[in-house]
Formats: structure tokens, C-alpha cells, sequence
């Protein structure tokens, strides 16, 4: 099966859309602009709901983003969370993109629940659409 990387800018006051042909993904978000409680909230019930399994934050109250997350994962299971669809959550506070970039390059494509997780959605929450950038240096990390 081909890895799949997707990048995904989503302009202010609109919504992510995950793409349906990505399962049992890693995803770092990247956060350049303030977004509110409701936002962060919707985001985390759709990265869980899609499949995302380790989830990465970098930016802006990037620390929330862990228990949204977790909210959205009790949400979804309750206490009773199967251990395939639990979610591992990082921040990157006050680090450069590059760690985080670097991280989920080589440190975050575990074994997870018998599952590699080679795909990578990236959610650029930031002023304007850079994808030929996040990429180049996501290429350039070692």
C-alpha cells in the first residue's frame, strides 16, 4: 500500500476536511493564528473519527490541542478505549517547526497496535497556504 502525505492549509473561519482515503494516520498541526475552543474541539472529533493515531501540535497554545484530543477520544469510547483507536498526543511548545517536522518523521512512525503508520496528514493553520515549504523542510530534516 503507497504512503500517503497529504497537506491541508485551512484559511481562517473555514473547517478541516480530512480526506477519506487516509486511515490509521500520524498528523501534526500547526498552529499560526489563534482559533478558538470550538474549532480545536471540532478538529480533535475529526482527527478522531478518521483515524488518526498519534497526533502532533506545534504553535500557538499547542498544549490545549493534548486534551482535546483526549477529550474527543473519551468522547467517542468512553473509559473503555480500545487500545488500536487510542490516540498518543505531543506538543512542540517554543520549538522550532523543524523538531516537530523531525519528530514525526522519525519518531512518531511506531508500531502502534500492530499498525505502521506511515501515512501523514499535516493541518497548516497558519496565514497562507505552504505546502511546497512544509514539505521541503519536512525532506530536509535528519
Amino acid at each position: 500500500m503507497k504512503t500517503m502525505n497529504v497537506y491541508q492549509f485551512v484559511p481562517d473561519g473555514e473547517q478541516a476536511s480530512i480526506p477519506a482515503q487516509i486511515k490509521q494516520y500520524r498528523c501534526i498541526v500547526l498552529i499560526e493564528r489563534e482559533v478558538d475552543s470550538a474549532f480545536r474541539n471540532s478538529l480533535s472529533r475529526q482527527l478522531v473519527d478518521s483515524g488518526c493515531l498519534y497526533a502532533m501540535a506545534w504553535g500557538i497554545d499547542c498544549s490545549l490541542w493534548d486534551e482535546s484530543i483526549d477529550e474527543a477520544v473519551y468522547e467517542k469510547f468512553g473509559e473503555n478505549i480500545p487500545e488500536e483507536r487510542f490516540v498518543l498526543t505531543t506538543w512542540h511548545e517554543n520549538q522550532p517547526i523543524e523538531d516537530v517536522l523531525f519528530y514525526a518523521k522519525f519518531n512518531a512512525m511506531i508500531s502502534y497496535a500492530d499498525v505502521e503508520l506511515e501515512d501523514l496528514l499535516i493541518i497548516d493553520l497558519g496565514m497562507k497556504d505552504r505546502e511546497a515549504e512544509i514539505w521541503d523542510l519536512y525532506r530536509r530534516v535528519n
